[in-house]
């Protein structure tokens, strides 16, 4: 790709439209862009790349500010190549998002941002997004690789240099794509981790269950367990459960044995209980026989009295009946006077709202009225006006027969028309009509509030005192509570009594044998059963939750163990997987698998680089590889040195003077390009551009590197160095010369 015309309106440093005509530089050659800091040299690969991909060329630059600062309004902003790609010509244009005027009114709008790619056949394809993929197929690059093969800048490429084996991997990371051996190397330790983890937690739930087995404190297991909680590991587990299951087995036997020892002791212990059970009965049976006639005799004695007072309050009954009536007579009388009063209220209110709309409505019929008054005033005062008007000088006058008019009356702008005076006229009709209906309204409610008024009077004369009212209820109430204590009382001691003769004759006809003899003996008994069932239920409890407990923990522990065999050996080679992925195998350099894959991208970029700083330093330096790492606690594998043939020594490239630097930076910048070239398919790019870094370099060293740049043209290619140093200006001839114009922006010039 050879650009041959680049057009810029608007952008950047460059106020109006800009052309430069890159074929009158030839096909071939070095040619120099030079000009003050600041006036835009930069700009002109900046405008490249963003017409090429919509894209500003460096990592900071925001493609929405190339709109310039010194445009009219009204200029357009956008750029323009048109570049020469495998014989054919191709023209590429587009335009930032930026604000312009707009088409119509005052103001401003957004412009969105377009592009458009002409190929030689005429066609033409459009969006940004599909331009740009356009352009990336036929070119074969897409934006980060033209511009590591196109564009040599001088601080990035010493920074490269200058790097440590972390900080230029993440650079190679980048270029070469090599991203997704990190994840892998990542992916491969996060997975030992987690099987770490995951052999960890196994063994924790080993150790726990371990601890949960109970056995008296002098058994092995108890020893077995304090090594393994020491050592955190569950090496010992086989010879653990080896002295669990023996326990458990003895444990088995002792619980049979208790089992049956406290069946024998539940049989003898229900014989004397049934026993017991009997003379009990018999003893309760006689203290109920002597309660329950007890009880008749005391309830004979005061059903009489309590008889006669529920008698003598059913004979209240007729006054208790009358009471009511006339207490619910009162309350309704109550309720009813409070409705009238409520509908007094209600009255009175909507009363006062249509007297308020009556004086609103009266309010409105009066400036109508006013209103209309005036307009037909100015209506009638403007008929002299319009009769004056249709007046002739010699003809008579209609109204006072004069054929003289040396005063005729001014014809009136504001009078109203009739149509108007009309309109007025209803309005005002209507105003006065809602008036009259709104005072009769009044009227016609203030007669229903005076017969509330009426009403409620009335009523009020009905009245029962509240207070007269309250004692009737009150009165009603120590009544109904008198007759319904007496009837309760009489109705208790009947059901009591009836109870207890029941209860008597059934105690009789069922009497039981007297066994009183033999209570205080199956007592004693039953004390010595209970205690012997005790202790043995206590240790055969114990023997049982030992035996279920120790059981559960060898399942869990042996199922655990087996879990355990298969993480560990799955563990194993993970680890030395992942070890040997990310560069942490004992007593070895720390080269990650992704260092390993850029290690054959730096050897090639280095043999690459050396061909050129061979040439530009006389012979004198030869980059270098560093082999085997300063520490084996960092990464490495992508250190760098640099061997000195005049003394055969080998150093680090960090020591070289600053010309030198240059040299060596300028030299792995090319070498990268290459390479980069090379994985893109052998793509030629027949254009290049170095950024500054000349002016360290001293008269020999800048013409070997000026040299080692004039051997890249060969082969019908543009190199151009963007650069303010003066030397530069006498060596190289063709030069695109970039001037500042004080408030107007900057302009180029192609000098050949």
């Amino acid at each position: 790709m050879r650009p041959l015309k680049l057009v810029m309106s608007a952008f950047g440093p460059y106020a109006g439209k800009t052309e430069i005509d890159f074929e009158k530089l030839g096909t071939q050659g070095l040619y120099l862009i030079t000009g003050d800091t600041g006036a835009g040299k930069t700009t002109i690969f900046d405008a490249i790349i963003f017409a090429l991909y919509g894209e500003a060329s460096g990592s900071f630059r925001d493609a929405s500010m190339f709109r310039s600062k010194y445009a009219l309004p009204e200029t357009p902003t956008y750029a323009e190549l048109t570049f020469a790609y495998s014989g054919k010509t191709y023209r590429v244009c587009r335009n930032p998002e930026y604000m312009r005027p707009k088409d119509r009114g005052e103001g401003f709008t957004v412009q969105r941002a377009d592009a458009a790619l002409t190929f030689p056949d005429g066609h033409v394809i459009t969006k940004v997004k599909d331009v740009t993929a356009a352009v990336t197929e036929l070119i074969g690059l897409n934006r980060n690789q033209f511009m590591n093969i196109a564009m040599i800048a001088q601080g990035d490429f010493q920074n490269l240099l200058m790097a440590k084996t972390e900080e230029r991997g993440k650079i190679f990371r980048e270029i070469f794509h090599t991203k997704a051996y990190q994840i892998l190397q990542e992916r491969i330790k996060t997975d030992a981790l987690a099987k770490k983890t995951e052999y960890e937690d196994a063994v924790k739930r080993i150790l726990q269950y371990m601890d949960g087995v109970r056995v008296p404190q002098e058994h092995p297991c108890r020893a077995l367990l304090e090594i393994a909680v020491k050592s955190r590991s569950a090496d010992n587990t086989a010879e653990f459960l080896k002295e669990l299951s023996a326990f458990i087995e003895e444990d088995g036997k002792t619980l049979a044995a208790l089992s049956a020892d406290m069946k024998k002791a539940e049989e003898e212990l229900e014989q004397v209980n049934q026993r017991l059970g009997s003379a009990r009965a018999a003893q309760r049976a006689a203290q109920q026989m002597q309660a329950a006639q007890e009880a008749i005799a005391r309830e004979e004695k005061r059903l009489p009295a309590l008889k006669a007072a529920y008698a003598a309050e059913q004979e209240k009954k007729d006054i208790r009946e009358a009471l009511a009536v006339e207490i619910e007579n009162d309350s309704r009388q109550l309720r009813i006077y409070k409705e009238a009063q409520q509908a007094h209220q209600n009255l009175k209110a909507r009363l006062q709202r249509t007297q308020e709309d009556y004086r609103r409505a009266a309010s409105q019929a009066d400036r109508l009225c006013l209103e209309y008054q005036q307009m037909e005033r100015r209506f009638l005062d403007a008929q002299a006006g319009l009769l004056a008007a249709k007046l002739v000088e010699g003809e008579k006058c209609p109204v006072c027969g004069s054929v003289h008019h040396p005063q005729p009356a001014a014809l009136a702008t504001d009078a109203p028309t009739e149509e108007l005076l009309r309109k007025k006229k209803e309005r005002r009709d209507a105003a006065e009509a809602d008036m009259v209906r709104q005072s009769n309204l009044a009227a016609g409610i203030r007669a229903q509030v005076q017969t509330a008024e009426e009403t409620l009077a009335k009523e009020q004369e009905k009245l029962v005192p509240e207070e007269v009212l309250q004692k009737k209820r009150e009165k009603k109430r120590q009544m109904e509570q008198s007759f319904e204590q007496a009837r309760n009382a009489y109705e208790s001691s009947e059901k009591i009594l009836e109870k207890n003769r029941a209860l008597l004759a059934t105690l009789t006809q069922h009497r039981m044998e007297d066994g009183a003899d033999d209570m205080q003996a199956l007592s004693d008994c039953r004390d010595t059963l209970l205690e012997k069932k005790a202790a043995v239920q206590e240790r055969r409890e114990s023997c049982s939750l030992r035996l279920q407990t120790n059981r559960r923990a060898a399942d869990n522990i042996s199922r655990e163990a087996e879990a355990l065999e298969k993480i560990q050996r799955k563990y194993i080679w993970m680890k030395a997987l992942a070890d040997t992925a990310n560069g942490g195998l004992r007593q070895k350099d720390r080269i990650t698998l992704e260092t390993y894959i850029q290690m054959t991208y730096f050897e090639r970029i280095i043999e690459r680089a050396n061909v050129r700083l061979m040439v530009m330093s006389g012979g004198q330096y030869e980059l270098k590889r560093r082999e085997e790492a300063d520490r084996r606690t960092s990464q490495s594998g992508l250190e760098l040195d640099v061997t000195d043939h005049y003394n055969g020594t080998v150093r680090s490239v960090k020591t070289l003077s600053g010309g030198e630097t240059f040299m060596a930076s300028l030299s792995l910048a090319l070498g990268l390009s290459d390479e980069i070239q090379s994985q893109a398919g052998g793509i030629r790019l027949d254009t290049m551009f170095v950024d500054e870094g000349f002016g360290s370099l001293d008269e020999e060293a800048l013409n070997q590197a000026v040299k080692a740049l004039a051997e890249l043209t060969e082969g019908r290619r543009l190199v151009g160095i963007i650069s303010h140093v003066a030397e530069l200006k006498e060596r190289i001839e063709s030069q695109i010369v970039v001037r500042k114009e004080p408030g107007s922006g900057s302009r180029a010039t192609v000098l050949q």
